[in-house]
């Protein structure tokens, strides 16, 4: 079956509801519901609903609440608020996400007193950005160095 488009440029207010997959390269404000089908946000694609279905593939914008059936990806591009409850998650390197993260067996039902877990960032990704930070700060010192040094031999000269 193939899925239904919201292209670029358009923009979809309310409830979208069925079994074929959804491709959002436009914008989606509302509720999405396909139990038994996949949705994907696009790079172009803006959506801010809440989100009930097989898998969610975000490589876009979105704000809300996603329950997937079985896996919620969001690629380096995509750009994640909200609460995300699923079996599988990948967020993938360079990816973006604030929010909270609910995960249960494949197949399991989920309790009603599930307390949500809050996302930490890794020690190595700020140790690796604040490596980076300190690389510039030396960087910007050479280049300071370097200038003044230049100063000073046309000075003499």
């Amino acid at each position: 079956m193939a899925a239904s488009v919201i292209v670029s440029g358009v923009k979809v207010e309310g409830k979208i509801s069925g079994d074929a997959d959804v491709k959002i390269d436009g914008e989606v404000y509302g509720e999405i519901i396909l139990a038994n089908s996949s949705i994907f946000i696009t790079q172009q694609g803006k959506a801010e609903a809440d989100i009930k279905a097989l898998n969610v593939f975000i490589a876009g914008e979105y704000k809300g609440n996603i329950v997937a059936q079985e896996l919620i990806q969001i690629s380096p591009s995509g750009r994640v608020q909200g609460e995300l409850k699923a079996p599988y998650l990948a967020i993938e390197k360079g990816a973006m996400f604030s929010g909270k993260i609910e995960m249960s067996e494949a197949g399991a039902t989920p309790e009603p007193e599930a307390v949500p877990v809050p996302v930490a960032v890794p020690a190595a990704a700020v140790a690796a950005e604040l490596d980076q930070e300190d690389e510039q700060d030396l960087l910007a010192e050479e280049i300071q160095e370097e200038t003044q040094d230049l100063d000073d031999l046309s000075k003499e000269a």
